[in-house]
Parts: C-alpha cells; structure tokens; sequence
C-alpha cells in the first residue's frame, strides 16, 4: 500500500516536471507565495501540538546513541561533508539568479546566508528527532530510522495536515529533482551517444527507479549514499578549483578569465579529468567496500583528484583547454 501512495505522488511529480521551467515557475510561485504561507502557520500550530503533546528534548540532553571516539567523529563529519557539498551546489546556483548590480560581494552574502541554513536545519532535525525517538518502538536501529524521517514523525505530530504537508512539500521537491535529475542525464547521454533521447524519457526512467527501490527502505543506506554523493562531487568539485586557482590563475596554462564554456568552443574529453576523477572514485570506492575505514573515503578522494589533476595538465602543457580545430589554425598561422 505504502508503495502505491509513494508512486501515486511520483505521478504527480512527472505530470508538474514534464513542462519544464514553465511548470517550475508555477509550483515555485503558487507554492511558495501562496499555499506555504497557509501551511507556515499550520506548522506553528504543529509546533505548539509537539510541546504540549510530547516531552521536548533540548540540545543539554542530545546524547549520542553509539560509542564515543574519533572513528564517531570522523563518522558525522563524513555524513556533513556530503550535505555540505550539495547546500553548496544550490547556494551556487542561486547565485546564477542574482542580478549583475548587486555585484560578487553581495552575491557572495546571499550564497553564504542560503549555506548557513544548513546548520539551522541540523539542529532543527536533532531537535525533532530526540524528542520523537522515545516514541518509535521496535528495534534501536529502526526507531532511529524512524525519528530522521520528516515525512513520518509531522504525519505522528500533527495528523491529518502533517500528511498534507508532508506530501505537498515531497512533490514539490521531486519536481525539482526530476527537472534537475533529466537534465544531467540527457547531457550525459548526448556526450556519450549521438542518440538523442528525449529529457522526459529520462524523467519517466527516474520515477520508474524510484518506485522499483522503494520498497527496500533506501533510507537504511543514506550513510553509504552520502559517502557515494561526498566521494562524487567533492572530488570533482576540488579538481575544479585546482584547475581555476592552480593551473589557470597560477600556472596561467590556460585565461582565468571570460572561460570558455561554447559548445565546439571547448574539448569534448580532457584525459586529466578523466584520469583525476577516475581515481579519485576508485580510491574512495575502496574505502565504501571496506578496504579501508568508509568515513576517510570522500576526504581523500577530494584530494587525490586534484593531486593527479594538477601534474597531469602539466604534463600535457594544457593543450585540452583548446579545441583541436582551434589549435590546428593557430599552428597553421
């Protein structure tokens, strides 16, 4: 039955996303302009049920549920560095809508604001979820399944509108992650084949997966998604900026200025990204299958990457940065 609900909002989610921005730019202003602000002050009155429903745990009781140590330690700081990576993505992508006026310091500002939400929200989890733990039963390890899931404890809280809630924001994430989602794997696919496959053909394959794996409780393996996610982006993220304040600013291999991002302006392939990723991945992988403690995997991946990054354009004289076209007419001249 769960798995019929969770496919029932998938559909929903693919009808909103199949218009692309248009349909975007509807759900974003309706939603957040009009139905959040109903739902905002639903959520006050869901606040106020939790205090008078339930014992509030504050942060002087927030006890860890495990053995203390460093090998804890580097266990949460390694879970934070994957949900740092992606505050940062989307603060940097709020960044490409603010207006040319406000210029890069303020730019800056409004990025940085968005980013440190993330520790507002940090401690709004840990508040919610210690004061909903004691109210799961079963096992440790399910109860404290139960008490990280949003989605479940609002419903608990607040009935009927903690559902409401529940799902209205669930679809409007996943429209978002579905729009984002087609467009990362249809450019994807038009790098890799010359076949074209339409970007909404890669959202029906998106919800197709989703609903095949969610009756395995995904929400068991978010520490090894997390691992995977921090692995992934924070390596490629740290070969970029290698690449801008090292082999472009520093080693001037290539403008640090107005780069080139036109298709046919640049190489479809570069073999020091390639080579710096790949390893990265592999080494990080490693560590996700156990060949070394999991929580070190995405903190070296993000600094071999660019170890192997930085001499290998060297090694190449940045001759990728150019396309081959272009390098054969300056030759020529």
């Amino acid at each position: 039955m769960a798995t019929l609900v969770f496919a029932g909002v998938a559909l929903i989610a693919l009808y909103c996303s199949w218009r692309g921005m248009h349909s975007m730019n509807v759900l974003q202003k309706f939603w957040s302009t009009h139905f959040f602000g109903v739902v905002r002050d639903r959520h006050v009155i869901g606040m106020y049920m939790l205090a008078q429903g339930y014992v509030l745990v504050g942060p002087g009781e927030w006890e860890v549920t495990g053995a203390v140590g460093a090998a804890a330690m580097w266990q949460a700081m390694r879970l934070v560095n994957g949900q740092i990576v992606f505050r940062g993505l989307i603060a940097t992508d709020y960044g490409r809508f603010v207006k040319t006026t406000v210029g890069y310091r303020g730019t800056a500002g409004l990025m940085f604001a968005e980013l440190s939400m993330c520790a507002v929200v940090v401690l709004i989890g840990a508040f919610f979820g210690f004061t909903m733990l004691r109210h799961f039963e079963g096992s440790d390890v399910n109860a404290e399944l139960a008490a990280t899931d949003p989605g479940l404890y609002f419903a608990v809280i607040m009935g009927l509108l903690g559902v409401i809630f529940a799902v209205v924001t669930q679809v409007r994430i996943n429209v978002m992650n579905l729009y984002s989602g087609s467009l990362a794997l249809s450019n994807a696919a038009d790098a890799l084949t010359t076949r074209r496959i339409g970007r909404q053909w890669w959202m029906v394959t998106l919800i197709v997966v989703g609903i095949g794996v969610y009756p395995l409780n995904v929400l068991q393996y978010t520490d090894k998604f997390l691992a995977v996610t921090g692995i992934m982006t924070n390596t490629w993220i740290f070969i970029v900026l290698a690449d801008y304040f090292v082999c472009r600013k520093w080693l001037r291999l290539a403008p640090s200025e107005s780069i080139e991002y036109r298709e046919g302006s640049v190489r479809d392939w570069n073999p020091a990204g390639i080579l710096a990723m790949t390893a990265g991945i592999v080494v990080g992988g490693a560590g996700v299958f156990g060949l070394y403690p999991t929580y070190y995997a995405s903190f070296i991946a993000m600094v071999v990457g660019p170890i192997l990054y930085i001499p290998t354009m060297i090694f190449t004289r940045g001759r990728y940065y150019a396309p081959l076209h272009r390098r054969h007419h300056h030759h020529d001249d």
